[in-house]
C-alpha cells in the first residue's frame, strides 16, 4: 500500500493520530528509544567491562519507559521520591535505581533507604550529616557516591551549565576529603564513588576530558591521604542531540571511546584502579523519540512585521521555549509535500507574550485546522507539562512496530479540581 503524502513518524501517518486522539498529542517511538540505547550497548556497555548505563529520567518518565528500560537492562537515574516511586510501581528492581538531588528531604532518604535503592548520591556535606543521623541502628552499609563540582565552565544555556564554580550542585574539591571523612567515621555509609554531571545539550568531548582530569586527580590524593579506594565513576550525561539544522547530535561511540581511553590512560598513569565507569544519559536517548502534534487555530498577519500561527498548545506542553530559548522545528503533516514558502512564527495558546514555541520557520501556506508536528520534543516536555491558564495535560500514545497505543489519557476538566478541597463556610 502506497503511503500518503502526510508526514510520518517512525512509520506511523501523523494524520491519522492526530485524528484518532486529537490534538495537542505526544507521540513517543518504542522503536527510536530502542534503537538509541543499542547504540549504547553497543559502543559502551559490551565494548568495555565494568560499565553501566542509567536512564536519566527526569528527561520523560512513565512507567512503560520504565518497562523499556528494564527489558534493556538500562538502570535508572532518579532526583525525587516520585521518580523512584514510578520506577519502582513499574517493577525496576532498587538496586538498578541511583538517587540524586541537591536537597533531598529526610522523607526523600528514608524513601529511598527503606526501598533499598542502589546508590545515594550526595550533593553536599550537610546532606552526609543528615544520612549519618537517618541511618544509625541500620543493620547494613548505605552505598554513597559523592557529586562532586570540577568547576567547568562548558558551553551551554546558563540554566543548563550545572558545574561552574557558583552552583547549587555538587561539593567543591576542596571540600572532598572532608566528605569523604564524614562517610568512613559511620559505621552504616559506604564510600564507593565520585559523581560529576557538568551540563546538558554538550557537543564537546573536551569539557567531559577535563572533568575526568580534575577527578582522577582527586581519586590520587583520596588514595595516598586517606588510604581508600574510589571504586566507581559516574560521569553523568549532558550528551547533546539535534532540534534544529546547525546542532549535530554526538556521536557517542566517538564520546566513550575517547573519554575510555583518557580515563585508562590517567589511571593507569597514576596506579589507580576503577571497578566501574557509569553514565546517565537522558535527552540523548529520548529526545528524537518524541513529537508533539498540534491543530493550527488563529492565523494573524501583522503586515510588515511576521505572520503568527497559533496552535491548540504551547506552554503547558512545552516551557522550554519561554524556559531556555530553546529551539525547535516544525512540519505540517498534512502538507509535508507542499513548498515550505511562508515565513511564519508559531504560538501558543496561553495569555503570555513569551508563548511562542517556534520563531521564524519556512512553512507551507497554512489554514485553519491543519495540523502541525513540533519534532524532537521527546526530552523534558512531557516531564515538564503543566497546568498553566488550567489547561489540561495532553494525551500521549507510544508508537511500536507500525501500531500505535494509548498510554496516557488525555485529562479533563475534573482532573484540574481532583485535589482541591472546597471549604463550604466561605
Amino acid at each position: 500500500m502506497e503511503k500518503s503524502s502526510n508526514y510520518y513518524f517512525s512509520g506511523m501517518d501523523t494524520v491519522a493520530l492526530a485524528q484518532k486522539y486529537g490534538t495537542p498529542l505526544y507521540v513517543v517511538s518504542e522503536d527510536i528509544i530502542r534503537e538509541k540505547i543499542g547504540v549504547i550497548r553497543k559502543s559502551l556497555l559490551d565494548k568495555y567491562p565494568g560499565t553501566k548505563a542509567f536512564y536519566a529520567s527526569k528527561a520523560f518518565l512513565t512507567q512503560r519507559m520504565c518497562k523499556i528500560l528494564m527489558d534493556e537492562t538500562i538502570g535508572v537515574d532518579a532526583v525525587s521520591s516520585g521518580e523512584i516511586y514510578t520506577a519502582l510501581k513499574a517493577g525496576v528492581n532498587p538496586e538498578h535505581i541511583v538517587f540524586h538531588g541537591n536537597n533531598k528531604t529526610p522523607d526523600d532518604l528514608t524513601y529511598a533507604i527503606s526501598n533499598h535503592v542502589g546508590k545515594i548520591v550526595v550533593d553536599s556535606i550537610s546532606e552526609i550529616e543528615l544520612l549519618s543521623d537517618l541511618v544509625s541502628g541500620l543493620d547494613r552499609k548505605v552505598e554513597l557516591l559523592i557529586r562532586t563540582n570540577p568547576s567547568i565552565e562548558a558551553e551551554t544555556h546558563r540554566h543548563m551549565n550545572t558545574a561552574q564554580k557558583d552552583s547549587k550542585f555538587g561539593v567543591s574539591l576542596s571540600q572532598l576529603q572532608n566528605a569523604i571523612k564524614i562517610i568512613m567515621a559511620s559505621d552504616h555509609l559506604h564510600y564507593s564513588g565520585l559523581h560529576f554531571h557538568i551540563g546538558s545539550q554538550l557537543f564537546k568531548v573536551e569539557f567531559y576530558l577535563e572533568a575526568i582530569r580534575k577527578i582522577v586527580a582527586q581519586m590520587k590524593v583520596i588514595k595516598d591521604q586517606l588510604q581508600i579506594d574510589t571504586e566507581v565513576l559516574n560521569i553523568g550525561g549532558g550528551y547533546g542531540v539535534d532540534y534544529i539544522e546547525k546542532d549535530k547530535t554526538v556521536d557517542f561511540a566517538v564520546f566513550m571511546d575517547t573519554i575510555v581511553s583518557e580515563l585508562n590512560h590517567l589511571l593507569q598513569e597514576n596506579e589507580l584502579k576503577l571497578a566501574e565507569l557509569y553514565v546517565e544519559p537522558g535527552r540523548w536517548i529520548i529526545a528524537n523519540a518524541g513529537i508533539t502534534l498540534y491543530s493550527v487555530g488563529t492565523i494573524k498577519e501583522i503586515p510588515g512585521i511576521r505572520t503568527y500561527v497559533s496552535v491548540d498548545g504551547g506552554m503547558p506542553d512545552n516551557i522550554r521555549p519561554s524556559l531556555y530559548g530553546a529551539k525547535y522545528n516544525a512540519v505540517a503533516v498534512n502538507k509535508a509535500d507542499q513548498p515550505k514558502r511562508e515565513l511564519v512564527t508559531i504560538a501558543g495558546k496561553c495569555c503570555e507574550t513569551g508563548d511562542v514555541l517556534i520563531y521564524d520557520i519556512c512553512l507551507p501556506k497554512l489554514e485553519r485546522g491543519d495540523y502541525l508536528a513540533v519534532l524532537d520534543t521527546g526530552a523534558y516536555n512531557y516531564s515538564m507539562s503543566n497546568h498553566y491558564n488550567m489547561t489540561p495535560k495532553p494525551a500521549l500514545v507510544f508508537i511500536k512496530n507500525g501500531t500505535d497505543q494509548l498510554s496516557i489519557r488525555r485529562q479533563t476538566f475534573e482532573d484540574l479540581l481532583s485535589c482541591e478541597i472546597i471549604n463550604e463556610e466561605v
